[in-house]
């Protein structure tokens, strides 16, 4: 039989780490796994100081790092140049960067073998998504 899946909200969290009764006792009194409250004990700073919705099943922000500097501005180059119907090619993308971060750009490409293909297949990761 498979183990079900369950989530908790950060109130249910906090209020697991506020009662001082132990971690068996808290554990039966929510039903709770023991294993789940020492996880979110060692978590107990970040689900303290966590600002959000105490609705919110995560603690936020664990998404991946960009590693182009400005990628919001990529991304508005992108609507702009599409939103009048024009190609939009990765050259042009490129061209973009290089104008917005060359120093950046140099760095990046400095350390690769093959520099065209890396700076691409950069472009096109960042274009998908």
């Amino acid at each position: 039989m498979a183990r079900v899946a369950r989530s908790y909200t950060i109130q249910q969290k906090t209020l697991a780490l506020v009662r001082r009764v132990g971690v068996r006792a808290a554990s039966d009194q929510l039903c709770i796994a023991r294993g789940t409250i020492y996880d979110w004990i060692n978590q107990a700073g970040a689900i303290y100081s966590f600002t959000g919705n105490a609705e919110s099943k995560t603690l936020k922000g664990r998404g991946r790092k960009e590693i182009f500097p400005g990628v919001l501005d990529v991304v508005t180059y992108m609507k702009d140049v599409r939103r009048p119907e024009q190609v939009l090619s990765t050259a042009g993308i490129c061209q973009f960067m290089w104008q917005i971060h060359p120093e950046w750009m140099e760095s990046y490409i400095s350390g690769k073998a093959e520099r065209e293909v890396a700076l691409e297949r950069m472009v096109q990761r960042l274009a998908n998504r």
